[in-house]
């Protein structure tokens, strides 16, 4: 269990970063010194319990809130040998909205690293220890390029495993192969009973398995049916993975005056065959999905099964194009279900 210090007060932001020319290419060595001298942030308050490899809980400690606020940071591309002072950026950039926007959580959509394998040994060890230093939970879901560069799904899970604050969960599959789907509670301290969950979900990597697969999907229904036993109720939930479902596409496709936000790219929905999100909505907990891998579309709107359906922003300095890189805060009512999103950027 990992305990914290006090919360700041809430803020919202829009104004970015100015950052320096690049002057000369660093040494892996200097790139390193900076990344690790990056100063501690010590805001929040919350206790992480792993009650089963699959099963989290975030507990936290504060009282008298009225929302939970998620940070959603994506597409970060971590550990390129010719762009580490874009991930100097990067990091400065998001422990700035860390420490703006006081999230209970952070929730990394995918792509965290970069398919490049030269640095892989050392963006293996210094990422979990500069999200680390963060001081509050940051929950991780497989993008397609993170078990490249001679990563593996498994050597990111011990990375993780070593950290403090990382949650990354796994769940054995009929074939007896690891999947990397998981559930996070959101509980408070004097009310030990799910305020949310969050569903977690490896959305593939390689040709033939880039999207939620039948086994995943399996493994929600089963999680799901759980709480609601548990909890004697259905406890509002989010989807987090990497690559868009289809209706991501039908939804831009039809009126866009029911989407908000940008699409500059089309919708990379892989192979997904629309049955994801008619199990969402079968289920019955899912209020909203968010999702990374295109870049440069930002836009969210509500399906008409009832479920929102939103991007991120993107966060990385290495990927970043048509707009300054930063994040989304997901606000979760206590007092309903209700969910707002704010694109937030760093000052």
């Amino acid at each position: 269990m990992h305990h914290k210090s006090n919360r700041s007060p809430v803020k919202r932001h829009t104004a970015f970063l100015h950052e320096h020319p690049r002057s000369r290419r660093p040494s892996r060595r200097m790139a390193l010194c900076i990344l690790l001298s990056l100063p501690l942030i010590t805001m929040a308050e919350s206790t992480i319990i792993r009650h089963a490899p699959d099963r989290f809980e975030i507990r936290l400690h504060s009282a008298g809130r009225d929302s939970l606020r998620l940070l959603q940071v994506t597409d970060l591309h971590l550990g390129h040998t010719e762009r580490l002072l874009k991930d100097v950026s990067t990091f400065r950039r998001l422990q700035a909205l860390v420490e703006q926007q006081a999230p209970d959580a952070v929730v990394i959509t995918g792509d965290c690293f970069t398919g490049d394998s030269s640095l892989n040994r050392m963006a293996l060890a210094y990422v979990p220890h500069i999200f680390d230093q963060w001081q509050r939970p940051w929950v991780l879901v497989f993008g397609n390029h993170d078990p490249e560069g001679g990563r593996s799904r498994d050597s990111l899970y011990a990375a993780v495993l070593r950290s403090r604050w990382g949650v990354l969960g796994r769940h054995q599959s009929a074939d007896g192969r690891y999947a990397y789907d998981y559930q996070v509670l959101f509980t408070e301290t004097f009310r030990p009973v799910p305020l949310w969950e969050v569903y977690a979900f490896d959305s593939g990597s390689g040709p033939g398995s880039k999207k939620i697969s039948a086994a995943s999907l399996s493994w929600f229904q089963r999680r799901s049916n759980e709480s609601r036993i548990l909890s004697g109720r259905i406890v509002p939930a989010l989807a987090v993975f990497h690559i868009p479902l289809k209706q991501y596409h039908e939804l831009a496709e039809g009126d866009l005056s029911a989407i908000r936000g940008e699409k500059k790219e089309p919708v990379c929905f892989e192979e997904d065959d629309g049955l994801v999100l008619e199990i969402f909505a079968g289920q019955g907990n899912i209020r909203a999905c968010f999702c990374g891998h295109d870049h440069y579309n930002n836009y969210y709107g509500r399906h008409c099964s009832g479920i929102l359906l939103a991007y991120g922003y993107i966060s990385g300095e290495s990927t970043k194009w048509a707009w300054p890189t930063g994040g989304r805060l997901i606000a979760l009512s206590l007092k309903g279900d209700g969910v707002q999103l704010y694109t937030v950027l760093p000052h």
